[in-house]
């Protein structure tokens, strides 16, 4: 590879990384200096694979800040339980083509099912969770109506649905 190459290349992430706020962390100098051990020996592929660790480093960091705040925050709280054993809500409408489901479970077995309004166990829509051991965790929908929830749990358990 043109070493002129790798040195723009470099240039270019390091001014990528000015920008991200843990610029100075240990795990990205000890790559960058890696690296340039690496070049510096005339090692260009080594020199490359570092570097491209520290791009996914970049990536990783900056898809944790900003990018995902403003993606969080266009979420709306629609209805909201914390309960122990198992719980029928009340029903809740989405407008949105896009919904989900946020949930926590501090037990051990808990289960979501989601049930369009108006309709019996067997109309089944879909589940939202299924887990046996404490956990949290996000379940996406894509169809709007009205729903309501039934949960299943041994523990406390903590649920929002959110749209869009």
């Amino acid at each position: 590879m043109n070493k002129y190459l790798l040195m723009i290349v470099f240039a270019m992430i390091v001014s990528l990384f000015i920008n991200v706020s843990s610029f100075a962390s240990n795990g990205f100098s000890i790559l960058g200096n890696k690296a340039q051990e690496a070049y510096e020996k005339g090692n260009y592929q080594k020199a490359i694979d570092f570097l491209s660790e520290m791009i996914e480093i970049a990536r990783l960091k900056m898809g944790d800040s900003e990018s995902t705040k403003l993606n969080e925050e266009s979420w709306k709280v629609i209805k909201s339980w914390n309960g122990n054993g198992i719980k029928n809500t009340e029903s809740f409408t989405i407008k949105s083509d896009e919904w989900r489901i946020k949930w926590t479970n501090k037990g051990m077995l808990f289960q979501i099912y989601v049930y369009p309004k108006d309709e019996d166990a067997f109309s089944f829509f879909d589940m939202a969770a299924n887990t046996t051991e404490p956990c949290s965790d996000v379940s996406y929908f894509h169809k709007p109506g009205e729903y309501y929830l039934t949960i299943s749990a041994i523990g406390n358990w903590s649920v929002a649905v959110e749209e869009k």
